[in-house]
């Protein structure tokens, strides 16, 4: 599995673990889109060259 696969598939995995304290009518729907944001934040990590 590659970095960008992990990211993908972190939301759906996720998404039933978290919960929000909210009054909202859709909090699945904002535990979604506070993940996304987290892991647009996220780097991938890379390799380092060394010389």
């Amino acid at each position: 599995m590659l970095p960008d696969d992990i990211k993908a598939l972190a939301g759906p995995v996720w998404a039933h673990r978290i919960l929000l304290r909210t009054r909202s009518r859709q909090p699945d729907q904002q535990v979604q889109t506070l993940l996304a944001g987290i892991l647009a934040a996220t780097p991938v990590p890379t390799e380092v060259k060394l010389r």
